[in-house]
C-alpha cells in the first residue's frame, strides 16, 4: 500500500513539472512593431519627456511592461546595460497581447479610441514680487541772480530701492522661443534731498547755504512686451533671455516752493534755515527697453517657481515746477531716469 502510494506522489510531481514546463515554454515575451513615421521613445510615460530615440517603420522591441497607454520596452544593449525606454500605444501594433480577453467580454465592451500623449504647456500665468533699484532719479539745479548775486536752489533724488509687484503671462510661439507680456507696479515713499545758495543784500559775496531732507512720493505702472529664448527646454532647470520694450506711466512729488528764515550779525553777514518744501505731482509717461536673464525651477507639472533680473533703461525730460513758477520765460529742462535694476521672485502656473 505504502508502495503503491509512493508510485502515485511521484506520478504527480512528474504531471505538476510538465505542467509548469508547459506554461514557461508558453510565456514567450510580448513583442511590438512600429507602425508610425512620427513615433518617438521617449525617458519617462509622458509626451514632454525627453526623447531618446526616434524608430523606424517596421521596428520590433520586448515588451517589459505596460503603464496605462505607453509601453515599457527594451532597447538594444551598451556596454552591458540593458536601457529601457517608453512608447505609445498608438505608434506600435502588438504581434501577442499580454492578457487575452474573452470574447463575450470583448463583445459586451465598446472599444475607445486611443489618447494622444499628453499636450506640451503651451503658457504660463505669473505672480511675482518686484525689488527695483532706481539709479540716480534726478539731481536738478535752479540757478537765478539776486541782488546782482548768483543763487542757486537744489533738488536730487538719489539712488532708492522700491518695492513692488508683478502680473504676467507669456505664450510659447516656437520650442524655444515665448512671447512675454507683464504688468508692474512700484510705490514707495522716498527721502529727497534740497538744498539753497542765497546771497546777502547788505553784503557782496556773502553766500549763505542750508539743506534739508524730506519725504517725497512715487508710484509707477509699467507695461512690457518681450520675447524669451529658453536653451535647455526640457527638465527640472530652465534657463531663459529676455528682452522688450516697456511704457511707463509714472506720478512723482517734485519741489514746488521752499520757505527759508534768513538771519543777519552786527557785521552785516547772514544764514539762512529752510523751514518748509512744498511738492506737487509730476505725471511722467515714456518709453522704456530692458534686457533679462532668470531660471525657471519645476515643482510639478504645472506650477514652477522663477527668479529673475533685469536692466531697464528709460530716461524722460520734464519741466521742473520750480521753473515755472520761478524762471523768466526759460523752461530749465529736469532730466528723470526711471530705470535701473531690479529683481523679480515669484511662481508660474502654466497651461
Amino acid at each position: 500500500m505504502k508502495k503503491y502510494a509512493w508510485k502515485c506522489l511521484a506520478f504527480g510531481l512528474v504531471l505538476l513539472w510538465l505542467g509548469m514546463l508547459s506554461l514557461w515554454a508558453q510565456a514567450e515575451p510580448q513583442k511590438i512593431t512600429i507602425r508610425a513615421k512620427e513615433a518617438s521613445i521617449h525617458a519617462k510615460p509622458d509626451a514632454g519627456s525627453q526623447v531618446i530615440e526616434r524608430p523606424s517603420v517596421g521596428s520590433v522591441y520586448e515588451v517589459v511592461r505596460k503603464a496605462g497607454e505607453w509601453y515599457e520596452i527594451k532597447l538594444p544593449s551598451r556596454l552591458g546595460m540593458v536601457i529601457t525606454g517608453f512608447l505609445h500605444e498608438k505608434f506600435v501594433e502588438t504581434e501577442k497581447p499580454v492578457v487575452e480577453e474573452k470574447k463575450e467580454v470583448a463583445q459586451e465592451t465598446v472599444a475607445e479610441e486611443p489618447q494622444r500623449p499628453r499636450r506640451a504647456k503651451m503658457g504660463h500665468f505669473s505672480l511675482g514680487g518686484l525689488y527695483h533699484f532706481l539709479h540716480m532719479g534726478y539731481d536738478y539745479i535752479y540757478p537765478w541772480r539776486i541782488y546782482n548775486q548768483d543763487g542757486a536752489i537744489k533738488d536730487s533724488l538719489y539712488d532708492q530701492n522700491v518695492l513692488g509687484f508683478q502680473l504676467g503671462v507669456g505664450f510659447h510661439v516656437l520650442k524655444n522661443i515665448e512671447i512675454d507680456m507683464g504688468f508692474n507696479y512700484l510705490s514707495k515713499t522716498l527721502e529727497n534731498f534740497y538744498a539753497m545758495d542765497f546771497p546777502n543784500w547788505q553784503k557782496l559775496d556773502d553766500i549763505a547755504y542750508a539743506e534739508k531732507f524730506a519725504n517725497s512720493k512715487i508710484s509707477e505702472m509699467m507695461f512690457n512686451l518681450g520675447v524669451n529664448y529658453y536653451p535647455l527646454k526640457n527638465g527640472r532647470l530652465q534657463p531663459f533671455l529676455g528682452a522688450g520694450i516697456c511704457y511707463i506711466s509714472a506720478k512723482m512729488e517734485l519741489l514746488d516752493d521752499i520757505f527759508f528764515v534768513e538771519t543777519f550779525f552786527l557785521n552785516k553777514t547772514h544764514e539762512i534755515e529752510i523751514t518748509e518744501v512744498k511738492l506737487s505731482g509730476k505725471t511722467i509717461d515714456t518709453l522704456g527697453f530692458y534686457g533679462k536673464a532668470g531660471i525657471d525651477v519645476a515643482i510639478f507639472e504645472a506650477l514652477s517657481v522663477f527668479a529673475e533680473g533685469r536692466y531697464l533703461i528709460a530716461k524722460k525730460e520734464v519741466v521742473h515746477p520750480l521753473a515755472t513758477k520761478l524762471s523768466d520765460g526759460q523752461e530749465q529742462l529736469l532730466e528723470i531716469n526711471l530705470g535701473g535694476a531690479s529683481a523679480v521672485l515669484g511662481v508660474k502656473i502654466r497651461f
